[in-house]
């Protein structure tokens, strides 16, 4: 017998065995995450019925996937952070701090920081004379105060009093939807911060199961004032009880459900 023919034979057949299960395990991977035409039709006549429109084009036809992640406030302490945006030389108010330099208030995870604008004419500032300087002093400002601006999705707008510049948080490539901050700037520099910021910790678990749109959708239905009618949908993270203060925290996935009122609802996606 020719061993070194039926050696050959044996391992094609063994990578012929292989590549028939990694087909078969990416097939059954690809169907499991995606939602088919019947379900999403099925989808849209029940929530019609309840008096909610929705075009079934703007229903995901796919599960995404999320992980495990971890997130740590920007505000690590409320006198800590007045001092880095203030000065030492602080004192206390309502809800906050004050200084020469201006206020800064804090309600649960939010804060707001408003400039001393009177002091302008005593201060040597650079004036701040486009939409790129406006960003630029944005940028540099908030990552001196803690700020993890990497996957920051950031846009400069010019206004009749300067320039507004938003900054809307991301974990890898999803939105965390609560976390965003708006800066507003005259031509002597920054007038004002507000807004909720969260960095991504480090460390991260395992995927997330995540429920469908479909399923999300259905689960939505009680607490829909109808007629109501759904307008866009998307996916990504959440920070729920914002009005209570983290000093880190979970982030939740969730889908973001927006009503032709104007209204947003974050619907847990996690299927539990």
């Amino acid at each position: 017998m020719n061993w070194s023919r039926v050696k050959t034979v044996l391992i094609i057949l063994f990578l012929c065995t292989d590549i028939f299960l990694l087909a078969t395990y990416l097939t059954s991977k690809y169907a499991s995450s995606t939602i088919s035409p019947d379900v999403i039709e099925s989808t849209v006549e029940v929530l019609e019925n309840n008096n909610i429109k929705v075009d079934s084009a703007i229903i995901p036809q796919k599960i995404p996937s999320a992980l495990s992640l971890d997130a740590d406030n920007v505000i690590s302490d409320y006198e800590a952070f007045a001092r880095k945006v203030l000065g030492s030389e602080l004192s206390a108010i309502d809800f906050g701090y004050e200084s020469m330099a201006g206020k800064v208030t804090f309600f649960g995870d939010r804060f707001n920081f408003v400039r001393n604008t009177s002091l302008d004419v005593l201060t040597d500032l650079m004036p701040v004379t486009d939409e790129k300087m406006a960003k630029d002093v944005t940028i540099s400002s908030l990552q001196q105060l803690g700020f993890d601006l990497e996957n920051a999705e950031i846009s400069t707008e010019k206004t009749d009093a300067g320039y507004t510049v938003t900054l809307e948080n991301q974990a890898g490539s999803l939105p965390i939807f609560n976390s965003q901050v708006v800066v507003t700037l005259s031509k002597s520099g920054i007038t004002s911060v507000s807004g909720i910021w969260f960095n991504e910790a480090p460390s991260q678990g395992g995927n997330i199961n995540i429920k469908s749109i479909t399923s999300a959708l259905i689960d939505f239905i009680p607490s829909v004032i109808a007629p109501a009618e759904i307008t866009e949908i998307q996916f990504g993270y959440n920070i729920f009880d914002k009005a209570s203060y983290h000093k880190s925290s979970t982030l939740i996935p969730v889908w973001k459900v927006t009503l032709k009122d104007g209204s947003t609802h974050l619907l847990d996606a996690r299927n539990m």
